[in-house]
This record gives C-alpha cells, sequence and structure tokens, in this order.
C-alpha cells in the first residue's frame, strides 16, 4: 500500500487503496471501519475525502464504534461534510449491524450454556448507557 499525501480525493489515490476496488479485489477483511464508513457515505468534503472524515469522527467518538452508535444525528451533522442523509446512513447501517448480530440467536432454541446466553445478551445489552437487569425464563429443555 503506498503512502498517500493528506487531502487528496479518493479519486486521485492509488486504484489499489481505494475502498471500493480494495474491497472489491481483496476482500472485505482488508477494510478499516473507517473505510466501511466511506462506502456507505459515499463523499466527504472539499479538501477531505470520506475515509478521512471518518476517521476524524470515529477518533472523537472514544469508543470508536461503539461511541459512533451512541452519537446523536445532530452531533454526526456538526462534522464538516456530514449532513443529515450522511448522518442518516451511518445510523442506519449500525443498525443492521445491530440486527445482523442478533439475528444468529433468534434461530436457536436452546440455551445449553451460559456462554450462549453471554452472546445472546451481549448485542442487547452492550451499548446501553444505562444498567438493566434481566432475567431470562427457560424451561427443562433450555
Amino acid at each position: 500500500m503506498s503512502v498517500m499525501p493528506p487531502n487528496l480525493s479518493i479519486k486521485q489515490w492509488e486504484p489499489d487503496d481505494r475502498p471500493r476496488e480494495k474491497l472489491k479485489e481483496k476482500g472485505a477483511e482488508s477494510l478499516s471501519l473507517a473505510e466501511f464508513l466511506y462506502i456507505i457515505i459515499g463523499s466527504g468534503s472539499p479538501g477531505e475525502s470520506a475515509v478521512e472524515l471518518m476517521k476524524l469522527i470515529l477518533y472523537h467518538q472514544r469508543n470508536g464504534l461503539l461511541g459512533l452508535e451512541h452519537i446523536s444525528l445532530q452531533r454526526l451533522t456538526k462534522f464538516k461534510g456530514v449532513g443529515m442523509v450522511k448522518a442518516i446512513k451511518i445510523k442506519a447501517a449500525l443498525e443492521i449491524s445491530k440486527r445482523l448480530q442478533n439475528q444468529a440467536y433468534l434461530k436457536k432454541k436452546q440455551f445449553t450454556s451460559s456462554a450462549l446466553v453471554f452472546e445472546f445478551l451481549v448485542p442487547l445489552l452492550c451499548s446501553l448507557k444505562h444498567e438493566e437487569f434481566w432475567i431470562l425464563y427457560l424451561n427443562q429443555s433450555n
């Protein structure tokens, strides 16, 4: 991967470094979180690529992706280059991710260990800003 000077538009990057091309050629695991978010929002602002914009937003959210989940639409739009449409796209992508994580456990019919209960509850509870107490009622077949 080549080193890119700051403030280049993504069109000026080497083709191998562009997030969409990188995803196509090298697979999803080769992309950073900022590059995924770039693909979602599509463009940055004059003088700043969307990847740099997303790096800045993630930097300001100290918990990265978890912090991004808690940021309001209005707060997202305070970043130069992020309007309401881009903010909504970011929040929608986060919600899709959360729902996907929950889908795997909706099909399971049994909790055979405390580890499975933990894996089921983490996506539901990890991003809450407050404490909750949950009870799972199970029958004899778990």
